[in-house]
């Protein structure tokens, strides 16, 4: 009897062994990302696929990098294999914030992200796509004839809030085609500071006038510098590309005080 009591116990002890034995399963993505309009116009509202050198990164829930689904798209965009989970999050996008301010000598470029989320079940292909869109705002500016007929040596600096050590100066032969500004757009305080200094040719006395305007992701702010002749004001109209929201915007200042 106590052989056999044993020969049952070990069997139990075997059966339960097994049962905490943890096999890790997987599952495959496939991925797709595709890029919004690069330019402003209404009609064009195709999207393309993205570069090769796009930038994706994935993460588990709790925010872990998962080296098999990150790296260039290039590399990627052929699908990958990682355990299963939920939650899992992924995103795209063709420069860092930081660079996308930095580049073209200070005057920045396009940045376009997206992301999504999913998640893997064991022996399933589970498609992953989403969009990268312009996330980042771009202005320009340009000087009206009854600006420059009332002012000389003028220019304007633009300075984002949210980001006040960066301000860009924009020169007397500025158009509203070059040069262009991109300004991250900032949840918290999206505002944009415009500094208008020039010389009144009146009296040659320099002037400043102040203000403002609020970015928006994917537009273009075109910034014309104004002046009423009739009523001695000055304004700026702040017009934004019909891909988007239009924002029209008059600021009125006074030249002679």
């Amino acid at each position: 009897m106590k052989k056999i009591a044993f020969a049952l116990m070990a069997t139990l002890t075997l059966a339960a062994c097994t049962k905490t034995i943890s096999v890790e399963q997987e599952g495959s993505v496939s991925l797709n990302v595709v890029q919004g309009p690069t330019t402003f116009a209404q009609e064009t509202k195709a999207v393309t696929s993205i570069p090769d050198t796009y930038i994706v990164e994935t993460t588990t829930s709790s925010d872990v990098a998962v080296s098999a689904g990150s790296g260039n798209y290039g590399s990627v965009k052929g699908g990958f294999t990682i355990p299963t989970g939920t939650g899992y999050k992924i995103c795209a996008y063709n420069v860092t914030e930081s660079a996308s301010k930095s580049s073209n000598g200070g005057w920045g470029e396009k940045r376009f992200y997206g992301n999504s989320t999913f998640d893997v079940t064991a022996g399933v292909v589970t498609p992953v796509s989403f969009v990268c869109k312009m996330v980042n705002s771009q202005v320009s500016i340009a000087y009206d004839e009854s600006f420059t007929s009332q002012f000389t040596d003028y220019s304007v600096v633009a300075t984002a809030v949210a980001d006040n050590s960066r301000s860009l100066s924009f020169a007397s032969t500025a158009t509203i085609a070059t040069p262009i500004a991109y300004f991250s757009v900032d949840n918290t305080n999206a505002t944009l500071n415009l500094a208008i200094t020039g010389t009144r040719k009146l009296d040659n006395v320099e002037k400043t006038f102040s203000s403002s305007i609020t970015l928006t992701a994917q537009s273009w702010h075109k910034l014309t510098i104004k002046t009423s002749s009739t009523s001695g004001s000055a304004d700026i109209d702040v017009t934004v590309d019909d891909t988007v929201t239009e924002i029209p915007a008059d600021i009125t200042i006074n030249p002679y005080e």
